[in-house]
């Protein structure tokens, strides 16, 4: 978070401020996260947040508490099927004995990419089957996975993926992907398991702003999701506080959300 930020500033005659934020009485800016080109690169999980807030004291009653609101979103990655009702490879934990099926692993010659790699994950066994909408992308990589209808009910269910191997070892573009700790260590061994669906979920930045009245709970009071290249300044927005006076807390927040479907 930078302490100060470039290119943004605070505007209008009641203190109310640009991009995100808001002042009360003053100019002031906060910005959660980079407000730099190039922006660095941060990894964030579904549902981590980034939030300011500030808690002060209305003295005397005024009606509103204005604000301006600047969202600039990254372009985010989508949804989309990979296999649908189609023959899947789930590659577990290798072992590093010639007995390893029996021990609960994998057997000793198996991998993902090559022969006892002792990599885990999935994999298309045939990428021209009807079953295959699309190839996993390099772009994939820390993107959620949705397994169903798998045979072990334990492939089941939501796998980060943490690498899209390419043109690497027996594989072609696109017909793996590695899953990171801890899923790698409940997947069951199984090739060409027949009926199984795998789903990329894309994810979203949504903004927040709550009100807090003295000590009570917080409350929702306005939200944005900004298209991807699409940069407005919403301006004289405003917390109505029906002249309201005593200890009152805004906090604006950026949250990273896994898209629903």
């Amino acid at each position: 978070m930078n302490s100060v930020p470039q290119d943004a500033v605070g505007g209008g005659t009641y203190g109310y401020s640009s991009t995100y934020y808001y002042g009360y009485y003053t100019e002031a800016v906060y910005c959660l996260g980079e407000d730099i080109s190039a922006f660095q690169s941060y990894r964030f999980q579904s549902n981590n947040i980034v939030r300011v807030e500030q808690t002060f004291t209305i003295s005397a009653a005024h009606k509103l508490i204005r604000f301006s609101w600047h969202m600039r979103t990254p372009d985010m990655p989508q949804s989309r099927n990979i296999v649908v009702a189609g023959p899947v490879d789930f590659i577990g934990q290798q072992l590093a004995t010639p007995y390893g099926a029996l021990d609960g692993g994998a057997p000793a010659g198996l991998g993902l990419i090559t022969s006892g790699d002792s990599c885990t994950g999935v994999r298309i066994p045939s990428t021209a089957d009807a079953s295959v909408q699309s190839l996993f992308a390099p772009t994939d990589r820390e993107q959620y996975l949705l397994v169903s209808g798998a045979t072990a009910a334990g492939n089941n269910g939501f796998h980060r993926i943490s690498a899209v191997p390419w043109n690497q070892g027996s594989i072609t573009n696109g017909a793996c992907a590695l899953t990171e700790y801890p899923s790698q260590l409940s997947i069951t061994q199984q090739l060409a398991d027949p009926a199984v669906t795998l789903r990329i979920y894309g994810c979203k930045w949504t903004g927040r702003a709550y009100y807090k009245v003295g000590a009570g709970a917080w409350t929702e009071y306005f939200s944005l999701i900004e298209e991807y290249g699409h940069t407005w300044y919403r301006s004289n927005l405003a917390f109505n506080v029906s002249k309201y006076t005593g200890a009152f807390s805004i906090r604006f927040e950026a949250k990273l959300e896994r898209l629903a479907a």
